[in-house]
């Protein structure tokens, strides 16, 4: 076999085979690998998943993936995810806005009063304005069009235009609310209440791993909103449920999911692994589901699996999935069980441990089965550890409802209880009656003779 060829790194090795198939590309990889297994076991994994990526691009994203940052560090790979809210917008122009001479105004998009960008991402620039017609402050998500091929152009406008109809089609407070779209607008864009506030990643991140009581706070507010999703006319799943789309307002620390990009009516087939930009790959994986892994059909259990992996990134302050690289965390993804809760937190309460062990079950028959069953367990953990006394004597705990078998035992153990009492009382009256002859015998034996009652003499006249 040839020695590799020093002179294209892995990155170019990459990008060219991509653009081949076949025989041609198995070529191609031969002369560039050589002996290096562990090389050619990289680039196939990488290669593979573009191969059967059934996103919503019409081509390959080749141009658009970086493989240098994805054969980079589970940490890097955390950085390349996370948004920058400090960015500054003036650092750069955007071509898409009219001019504005207006103080603190970077420029004027339709109506919109740009003031500064929150955050970028490889499909969508977010800035904060103002709408001077209602004079309120909003959120305004505009396709980046310069980041995106010209091929694949129109599918992602359409898969933009979808994000904000399906956040529009139902309304819940703990997702973030749409006010407008603007869809034939060059770039495309849309308005949604702007929440000052930080994502729960980069909460953890600062704060470390939350309180049991915050964590089952945080967690039943994003239930409430998925549960609004699924049971939307639209039966809308979101697919990406991560730290990084659950923003936290500032002060009260509510919840607002964000980004419904993936978002799909659940009577579509559903897709699985996303590599639409280089962040969404790692920043993905680590929470999605093994169905969504491996691009089979999935549910809105995806949803809830996704959930189970942010609750345990909530409770031990990293994913539940770790990896080098993109190949291993699918591997685990797929096939390992995470790390057991207990084992990393024993302090956590075992009702809360099992609840998240529950929602990432492999199967997914065999998981939580939707956002509604499981805010009842979360609401009945929390006044569980919030109200133990109180909550130990509730007619809620006396009307759980048990198994058919548990039912049963109850029963037999109350029919017994009723029937030894009956029991108890006759022996108690006989032992009594006994106890009054015992004494009434022992009374006349102690009299004097002169007292005693002959019975000849009663009975006898």
């Amino acid at each position: 076999m040839n020695a590799p060829d020093d002179g294209m790194d892995e990155q170019a090795v990459f990008y060219e085979a991509a653009q081949r198939s076949g025989e041609a590309r198995e070529r191609f990889l031969a002369e560039q690998c050589g002996d290096d297994i562990a090389k050619r076991q990289r680039l196939d994994q990488l290669l593979d998943a573009i191969d059967n990526a059934t996103d919503f691009l019409e081509e390959s994203p080749v141009a658009r993936l970086d493989i240098a940052e994805i054969l980079n560090t589970e940490e890097k790979a955390r950085e390349m995810s996370a948004e920058s809210p400090d960015q500054k917008a003036d650092q750069k122009e955007f071509s898409f806005l009219t001019p504005s001479d207006q103080p603190g105004v970077l420029g004027l998009l339709e109506r919109f009063e740009i003031l500064s960008v929150v955050g970028q991402g490889g499909m969508g620039i977010v800035f904060k304005a103002r709408d001077p017609e209602l004079d309120r402050i909003v959120a305004i998500k505009v396709l980046h069009e310069e980041n995106i091929a010209p091929s694949a152009l129109a599918a992602s406008r359409q898969r933009f235009i979808r994000e904000a109809r399906a956040m529009a089609t139902f309304h819940s407070d703990y997702v973030i609310r749409i006010h407008e779209v603007h869809k034939n607008h060059e770039p495309p864009f849309f308005a949604m209440e702007y929440i000052h506030g930080k994502t729960l990643q980069q909460k953890i991140e600062r704060d470390g791993p939350l309180d049991v009581e915050d964590l089952l706070r945080i967690a039943i507010e994003i239930a409430s909103g998925l549960a609004a999703a699924h049971e939307s006319p639209n039966k809308l799943i979101h697919r990406d449920i991560k730290p990084a789309n659950i923003l936290l307002e500032n002060g009260v620390e509510r919840v607002k999911i964000v980004d419904f990009g993936l978002a799909k009516e659940s009577l579509e087939t559903g897709e699985g692994l996303t590599v639409t930009t280089r962040g969404e790959i790692l920043g993905t994986v680590p929470f999605m589901s093994p169905e969504q892994a491996q691009s089979r059909r999935i549910d809105t259990r995806t949803d809830l699996f996704s959930l189970g992996a942010t609750l345990y990134y909530m409770a031990a302050g990293h994913p539940p999935f770790r990896g080098k690289d993109l190949t291993t965390l699918l591997q685990k993804v797929v096939y390992e069980d995470p790390v057991g809760l207990e084992h990393v937190r024993p302090q956590l309460p075992p009702e809360v441990c099992d609840i998240i062990s529950r929602l990432m079950k492999k199967n997914a028959s065999e998981r939580i089965q939707s956002a509604q069953e499981l805010l009842a367990l979360l609401k009945k953990e929390l006044t569980r550890i919030q109200e133990p006394h109180s909550f130990r004597d509730s007619s809620f705990e006396k009307t759980v409802i048990t198994d058919h078998a548990e039912q049963e035992s109850v029963g037999k153990q109350s029919r017994w209880y009723h029937v030894s009492g009956s029991y108890l009382k006759v022996a108690g009256l006989v032992l009594l009656a006994g106890l009054l002859t015992i004494g009434a015998v022992y009374y006349i034996n102690t009299l004097p003779d002169a007292d005693r009652i002959d019975p000849g003499e009663y009975y006898v006249k």
